[in-house]
């Protein structure tokens, strides 16, 4: 991950000031979030419109990674629907190209 990557993930995280630990922590997220989308088919986008809706899947991942790294949660549990779309439409996007290759 790359400085403007790492900090803009920080900005869509709302995180300040990381320890050396969390910076690490931060970054395992980052290439976890990456991993997952890959795993579910979802490759790397070449295009910049996909790359903005790629980053902000990782982003939304990421922060979820982040606010549930404890062993406890408390609160109630949900899955954010808004980026399950965008997931699902880079999915789309990716077997649409594959189509037209």
């Amino acid at each position: 991950m790359d400085e403007a990557r790492r900090e803009a993930l920080k900005d869509y995280c709302h995180l300040d000031d990381l320890s050396a630990g969390e910076e690490r922590q931060l970054e395992a997220f980052y290439l976890g979030a990456c991993a997952y989308l890959d795993g579910a088919g979802i490759e790397r986008p070449a295009n910049r419109e996909s790359q903005n809706l790629y980053d902000l899947v990782v982003n939304a991942l990421v922060n979820d990674a982040w606010d549930n790294r404890r062993s406890t949660v408390t609160g109630q549990l949900f899955e954010n629907p808004v980026w399950k779309r965008m997931k699902n439409q880079l999915k789309f996007d990716g077997r649409a190209a594959e189509v037209r290759a």
